[in-house]
């Protein structure tokens, strides 16, 4: 870490922060290279060579990394010799994984990911929650208490500035935007947070060469087939030097070198710089905005890829779908045979929004609830729900990717309910237009403040998409054409009650039908069906 530039401008600055540099360099080079491998003994190297050499991408990224002042350099060599501690965790801590006792975000559970994963159930929760745990370590480990405070005005700590570059990055640039500030002052020094955050992600994600993969260790560790193919992606990468200037655009380019025999690893290596291109329009986006001309953002948006391919061809051909006629395939009487099973299926979403929530919540105080309301003056028929709602990382995630499940996601899973929801987002969402050309949704995930409003029409891939913040708001409301959904149900509004009690019971929740903004709380109990099930029998 010391022969890095960071470190020598430091140096050379006779920064106050190099003492505390000195004094942690040899403690988690310690650590890294001991406790990683007994944890991941098949995994691609995440050794204190891995954040040297994130560090000394930095530098190359930025315009000119003189213009950055001593407390930015510091995080800068902080963040990238830190963030991946949470690989590095100690017996003790294993342990309280095992048992439960770990203090991990989301109350997740060992026990949880032992069903899921089974003997790969401690990799895997501490691989996919790392930064979670290195920003938890940073800030409860006795270690660091005297390690980030600033000198003038002493007594000042940066530990938490630490901890939240760590845990950033593996997080979306949702989090980055809500948790990381443009602008901070502590003590002398001013800073941007999140600029520092992309700094570190976009370092880390080039990290990617034989360097991280020794020959000899690969043949050494003959890793098992998922860690076999991380570890040849990386042979594939030649070159060390990542980042060239090229004189004719003025521009910066990462740059990637090789050769590739396997179609297999290299399809992944296209799906490795397709995220780093991702990473570099967030970035760009986000630096084009900033006033100081240190934050200069001279990378060019999309990575070189100079890889040659021995033995097969590469295409620019993709597999594709027709949005029309995938949604109409998809939804209406090709599937459900009947358009008033439309509303079957939001009701079921919204029951499993709420009885999840329950779970959660586990209080007297929360009563689930569906509403369904009929309002003839403003042309709208509403259902609405107290449920957990959506989070923006979920609506992008699965309710707008048709076909992907939230509920049947191991982001979910990992939560280990007892409830087993019966609907889905995916497709569940365009039953939507069995009953209604237009639909609009409101929702706010029951931890978060910002309600979200998504409009959509019939037939139209583009959404309109808004946020706005409203506490007050809960879970999820469906405002559909009213005349529309009449349709399917012989324009008798008494139909859509009929429904509702052929399909539902409601002993779990309350269920209100609201007509002209007149309230009826209505009871379906399931002793309705277990009486009918013995007059069968009978």
């Amino acid at each position: 870490m010391k022969s890095t530039k960071i470190y020598i401008l430091l140096k050379k600055r006779n920064s106050a922060f190099i003492s505390k540099i000195d004094d942690l360099i040899p403690i988690i080079q310690n650590r890294l290279e001991t406790q990683v491998p007994k944890i991941f003994p098949a995994y691609t190297l995440h050794n204190i060579q891995h954040s040297k050499r994130v560090l000394e991408y930095i530098p190359d990224i930025v315009d000119d990394i003189n213009k950055f002042n001593d407390f930015e350099l510091t995080l800068m060599l902080f963040s990238a010799l830190l963030h991946d501690i949470g690989m590095a965790l100690g017996e003790e801590d294993i342990s309280k994984i095992k048992d439960d006792t770990f203090k991990f975000e989301d109350n997740l559970k060992y026990s949880a990911y032992k069903k899921l994963y089974d003997d790969e159930a401690l990799l895997e929760i501490i691989r996919k929650n790392h930064a979670d745990i290195s920003s938890k370590i940073i800030e409860n480990d006795q270690l660091f208490n005297d390690k980030f405070i600033l000198q003038e005005p002493l007594g000042v700590s940066y530990k938490k500035d630490i901890s939240l570059l760590c845990k950033s990055h593996t997080k979306d640039h949702l989090w980055l935007t809500e948790n990381l500030s443009e602008h901070n002052i502590k003590g002398l020094y001013d800073y941007n947070l999140r600029h520092i955050s992309y700094l570190l992600r976009i370092a880390d994600l080039l990290d990617i060469d034989q360097s991280r993969t020794p020959l000899d260790l690969y043949k050494l560790i003959n890793p098992p087939q998922i860690s076999d193919e991380e570890w040849r992606k990386h042979f594939v990468i030649t070159n060390i030097k990542k980042v060239e200037f090229n004189k004719k655009t003025g521009k910066k380019n990462i740059v990637f070198y090789g050769d590739s025999s396997d179609i297999k690893i290299h399809r992944k290596l296209l799906a490795y710089i397709n995220w780093i291109n991702a990473e570099l329009k967030h970035f760009t986006y986000f630096a084009i905005q900033l006033d100081d001309d240190k934050f200069n953002n001279n990378l060019s948006e999309t990575v070189v890829n100079r890889i040659r391919t021995n033995g097969f061809k590469i295409s620019d051909y993709k597999l594709s779908l027709d949005f029309s006629s995938i949604t109409e395939l998809l939804m209406g009487e090709n599937i459900y045979g009947d358009k008033k099973l439309g509303l079957r299926e939001i009701i079921q979403n919204s029951i499993d929004a709420c009885l999840i929530r329950k779970e959660i919540e586990n209080s007297h105080t929360y009563t689930p609830t569906i509403t369904i309301e009929i309002n003839n003056e403003e042309n709208i028929f509403y259902i609405k729900d107290n449920g957990i709602g959506m989070s923006e990382e979920i609506i992008k995630g699965y309710f707008l990717n048709i076909g992907k499940s939230y509920y049947r996601s191991d982001i979910f899973k990992i939560n280990d309910f007892e409830y087993n929801p019966i609907g889905s987002f995916g497709i569940g969402f365009l039953s939507c237009f069995m009953l209604s050309d237009e639909v609009k949704i409101e929702t706010r995930y029951y931890k978060n403040k910002e309600k979200h409003i998504i409009e959509l029409e019939n037939g139209d891939e583009y959404i309109g998409f808004n946020s706005v913040n409203d506490p007050n708001f809960t879970g999820t409301s469906i405002s559909l054409k009213l005349d529309n959904v009449l349709n399917a149900f012989q324009q008798n509004n008494k139909e859509v009650e009929n429904f509702i009690n052929e399909y539902f019971v409601n002993n779990d929740f309350t269920l209100i039908i609201m007509e002209n903004k007149e309230p009826r709380t209505i009871n379906i109990p399931i002793e309705k069906y277990e009486n009918e099930e013995k007059n069968i029998i009978n």
